[in-house]
């Protein structure tokens, strides 16, 4: 009998001393690994053999360290995003990281070390997005970033799986993350810190920016009462770039090409609006006086544009061109009532930075500007400033 009683007690020991191992060894596999473990380095951080960001990250993120974020899909997105939106120059991925962590933990009750999340764990989160996160979860769309209907990035949908009914602490908030992004922080462009995205900005700075603008506009190759905002400058700009050809003046499109570049890199750089009036009175001195040569250029040929009945530069012009004049692109301005309340401008950044940034209407929130003439859908075409404008075509 006592060998039988030795015999059951030495049997249920080991068992769950098996069981307790089992236990730290699927705790410790949802711990990030050691930054001595890195292997390579993404954005700075370091990463481990799994491809996930190693302790030095989550450090620098104040995340836990059972969140374990896939270091290749972070990369993925920070690419894109700064080349598909034109607020950032640069993002901040820890600090953004961190921003989204902070939402995400008031709304979830964070479990024990190591511990995944369960369907029930993320129900406040649900409801504060309207987003059932569990469907979510059952695809891979939770992990895609999206423009309308195209898929811009993919932060990790073949490493944020739910198993045994779990999911990663990392993936959930990755998860969440996409449906946030107004938690991006970075260094902002003039887009940017005109939505109102740079702390450092604030709204009198904005006003008094604006009223600067307005009062010192380039010389517009369409009618435009007014600062016509970087979108309107882009579109006179491509106007001008074109009507150089039609002269088929290689001085003069070698001329505003460079002023194109030039001016690209200056709204798409993270100076202050100070710094950006300095190099703007300069840009603008130049760039009209390309126009006034450009205009003295088409006049001894013959070309008026602001008569295009006028047009007799037969030589450079199509036949087609001649029985369909120049059309400029058209726009209505309200710069008077460009700048917005907050809680207007805090709603427009909130849908400019999720997923709706395809069209023209949030701009026209923004800067309070119409573009009527745009059959074409140049106008989308825009809205990606960090990418070589060189495609685009806008025909006079």
């Amino acid at each position: 009998m006592i060998n039988g009683i030795n015999s059951y007690s030495n049997y249920n020991y080991t068992n769950n001393t098996s069981n307790t191992k089992s236990s730290n060894v699927i705790a410790n596999n949802n711990l990030v690994s050691d930054k001595s473990q890195a292997v390579d380095k993404i954005l700075g951080y370091g990463v481990d053999k799994e491809g996930f960001f190693t302790s030095d990250f989550n450090e620098a993120a104040s995340l836990p360290k059972d969140y374990k974020i896939y270091a290749d899909g972070l990369n993925n997105f920070v690419n894109n995003f700064i080349k598909r939106q034109p607020f950032y120059s640069q993002i901040d991925i820890a600090k953004t990281i961190e921003n989204a962590y902070n939402s995400f933990s008031s709304f979830v009750k964070d479990k024990g070390l190591g511990e995944s999340f369960q369907e029930q764990d993320l129900k406040n989160l649900s409801q504060k997005d309207g987003v059932n996160y569990w469907q979510e979860l059952q695809s891979d769309n939770a992990f895609i970033w999206k423009l309308t209907d195209e898929n811009i990035a993919d932060l990790g949908s073949n490493k944020y799986q739910i198993h045994d009914n779990k999911i990663s602490k990392g993936g959930a908030l990755i998860a969440f993350f996409i449906n946030n992004l107004s938690t991006i922080k970075g260094q902002t462009t003039l887009l940017g810190k005109l939505a109102g995205l740079n702390s450092d900005t604030d709204n009198n700075e904005i006003k008094e920016f604006l009223s600067f603008m307005n009062k010192n506009p380039l010389k517009y190759s369409y009618e435009q009462d007014g600062w016509g905002n970087p979108m309107g400058d882009s579109l006179s700009i491509w106007n001008y770039i074109n009507r150089a050809k039609n002269l088929g003046d290689d001085k003069l499109i070698k001329t505003i090409k460079n002023l194109e570049d030039e001016y690209n890199k200056l709204i798409n750089s993270n100076m202050s609006l100070e710094e950006f009036k300095i190099k703007y009175l300069d840009f603008k001195q130049r760039h009209d006086e390309f126009v006034k040569l450009l205009e003295e250029a088409e006049k001894a040929k013959g070309v008026d544009y602001s008569n295009p009945l006028k047009n007799t530069n037969n030589k450079e012009t199509s036949e087609e061109d001649k029985e369909k004049p120049f059309k400029p692109i058209q726009t209505e301005s309200k710069n008077k009532e460009t700048y917005k309340d907050d809680n207007i401008r805090n709603e427009l950044v909130k849908k400019l930075l999720e997923d709706k940034f395809s069209t023209s209407k949030e701009l026209e929130l923004l800067f309070g500007m119409k573009f009527s003439d745009d059959d074409a859908g140049e106008f989308n075409k825009i809205l990606s400033l960090n990418s070589t404008p060189k495609s685009i075509d806008i025909k006079a």
